[in-house]
């Protein structure tokens, strides 16, 4: 059986992927599309901060999957999870209790209001009420998420009617549940997993999933799969991923909520990286001509 994994935002150019999918002739794909398409909103505090409606967004992927059903094979489809439970958010929690707007007037900020971790801390106590995510707009982000996924299983439907084997992967279902209960590695609530920062489901930037945080994906895949297909695949192991994910039980994990300033802008952070690894290229060619010396 030969698998191909399929996942882009849709406002990229999905030709390559959808070019792939044809040359590789798979027997099974997998697909997850449109997660980086409602992200911004999160990372950008703002429900406006989408570029496609959820119409618009259909239309997109209706035309991908309609390209993804002309191969005739079986697929596992994904929904999105509500994008406002990445661990790049954290709650006020008193810390912070008001915000500035763009005429210096002060709003007051809930203890439960989110803000990103990326805050540069010299914006505090006052931040730009633009940083903040209050209950009003969170509420408008899921629903933005969930008329995405109304879309996604329309999508869905219109392909079955034609006669594809779909098996839907429920991840807004899925992340919902961690976010709420967490993820009891060994079932004795002595190692639970949780979706703030340094969890053990997401990664340092806050977004990207752990090792684990993609097994506890894969098993929402394979679950989905055996029970629509009839399959028997077997489950990750997720406690053998835990013992080897560094991230699982790190002993910087925050106690209650992660300090602002945590999580630097990207740029900034590959800027730091390549610095230092010039940094080191020179300190090992200055060493290596200092041996050259000598020998010479």
């Amino acid at each position: 059986m030969k698998f191909l994994i399929l996942g882009l935002p849709l406002t990229d150019d999905s030709v390559s992927q959808l070019r792939l999918a044809r040359e590789r002739q798979p027997s099974f794909l997998i697909v997850w599309l449109g997660s980086n398409d409602v992200l911004d909103m999160a990372t950008g505090t703002s429900p406006a901060a989408v570029d496609l409606t959820p119409a618009a967004f259909g239309t997109a992927y209706r035309q991908v999957l309609g390209e993804l059903g002309e191969l005739g094979v079986g697929m596992a489809i994904a929904n999105l999870p509500d994008v406002t439970q990445i661990a790049a958010l954290r709650h006020a929690a008193g810390e912070v209790t008001q915000c500035r707007r763009g005429d210096g007037t002060l709003e007051p900020v809930a203890q439960t209001d989110l803000l990103p971790l990326d805050l540069d801390p010299a914006l505090l106590p006052e931040p730009p009420c633009a940083r903040v995510l209050d209950a009003a707009e969170r509420m408008q982000v899921r629903a933005t998420v969930v008329a995405f996924n109304a879309e996604i299983a329309a999508a869905i439907a219109d392909l079955e009617r034609v006669g594809a084997a779909i098996a839907l992967v429920d991840m807004f279902a899925r992340f919902d549940s961690l976010a709420r209960d967490g993820f009891d590695v060994y079932g004795d609530g002595t190692l639970v997993l949780t979706t703030g920062y340094l969890g053990g489901i997401f990664g340092l930037d806050g977004i990207h999933p752990t090792r684990i945080g993609h097994a506890l994906a894969a098993n929402a895949f394979i679950a989905a799969i055996d029970a629509r297909f009839g399959e028997n695949i077997p489950q990750v192991d997720v406690r053998g991923v835990a013992m080897s994910d560094p991230l699982v039980a790190n002993r910087f994990q925050p106690v209650g909520e992660p300090p602002f300033g945590l999580i630097q802008e990207p740029a900034e952070v590959l800027d730091a990286s390549f610095e230092r690894v010039e940094d080191r290229v020179d300190e090992i060619a200055d060493d290596l001509r200092d041996e050259l010396d000598d020998v010479f």
